[in-house]
This record gives C-alpha cells, structure tokens and sequence, in this order.
C-alpha cells in the first residue's frame, strides 16, 4: 500500500512539473485526440483512396461539415480565393487520372489555421506533394494520413492519421512532434 502512495505521489509531481495541470495542456491534448481522425460530409463525386502522399481514384469534392484538422465545423466555409488563375473554394480535393489537387483552408476554423492544419497539395497520378499554409512550413501529418472519399453529389470523408496518433501519445509528455499545440 506505501508503494502505491508513494507512486501516486511522484507521478502527481510529475505532472505539475510538467505544466501538465494547466488549461492549455489538457485543451491541446484533446485537439492531438481530435487530429487523429477526420469524418466529413459534403459536395462529393466518385472516389478516392490516399494513404499519405500516395492515391488513387477519380474524384471531386469540398467538404461542407464534419471533423478535419482537430475541429468539428458544422458548415465548413468556402469562400472563394481568387488569383490570377480564376477562383477556387477554399476547401477542395480533385482526383483525376492525370493530376491531383488538395487544398484545406477553411477560413473559419481560427484555431486549426493557429495549429497550422491548413495545407495546399499538388501532384500528378499515385504521388501528391503538400505544403503548409506558408513556404517556411512542411505540414508532416498530411504525409500520414490515411483517407478514404466517395460520393454521388454528396458525400462522405473518413479517415485516420497513425502520426497524429503518435504526436497524441508524446504529447503527454510535453513533446510535440508536429508543432500544433498552443
């Protein structure tokens, strides 16, 4: 019985040396839990599969609501960017046979632009390449997800990120692998 009183009692110091008894702790703790999966609904056509920077189908599609870059959205935005190509939503994902094209920057999750969730992705067939919200950033979890999407004029995202798992369990710790807490 003194051992686990004594236990308890180092792994509590621990933990307030840690920091781990602050507010900001435990609110990144349960954003890492939330990056780990994505589960969204919207505008969808065909499917696609994606395991990282590599996949595969015929697909068009824009989220509309859902889980994606540790936040729930109940209407993901999508305002219209322009350049000087034209103007394009801000939350988007083109699969074709001969170039791929994914971008998630959805203007009203403030928090997941804070974490740097947003990415824009280009690639030709089986390999897409992603970059952060700004060239100075590399968005690691985007290489680490794994996604399916489908859909006939509506459709569904799901998927499962094993780094964001990772960056959840060292996060416990204080470490932070994909530099997204706050």
């Amino acid at each position: 019985m003194n051992r686990l009183i004594q236990l308890v009692v180092i792994l509590s110091l621990g933990v307030i040396a840690a920091g781990c008894t602050t507010t900001g702790y435990w609110t990144d703790r349960g954003r890492d839990a939330a990056d780990i999966f994505t589960a969204a609904v919207g505008k969808d056509n065909g499917v696609k599969v994606r395991a990282g920077p590599v996949h595969a189908g015929i697909y068009a599609g824009a989220d509309c609501a859902g889980l994606r870059g540790g936040e729930f959205a109940g209407h993901i935005e999508r305002v219209m960017t322009w350049t000087r190509e034209g103007s394009f939503p801000n939350v988007y994902d083109v699969d074709i046979t001969l170039m791929s094209v994914e971008s998630f920057k959805p203007n009203e999750m403030p928090t997941a632009k804070l974490r740097n969730k947003h990415f824009h992705a280009l690639g030709v067939p089986v390999f897409c390449a992603g970059v952060g919200p700004d060239s100075s950033s590399f968005p690691w979890y985007y290489y680490t997800q794994f996604e399916v999407c489908l859909g006939c004029l509506r459709g569904i995202r799901l998927g499962v990120n094993p780094g964001e798992l990772l960056d959840f369990l060292l996060g416990w710790t204080t470490l932070d692998i994909f530099s997204d807490d706050l």
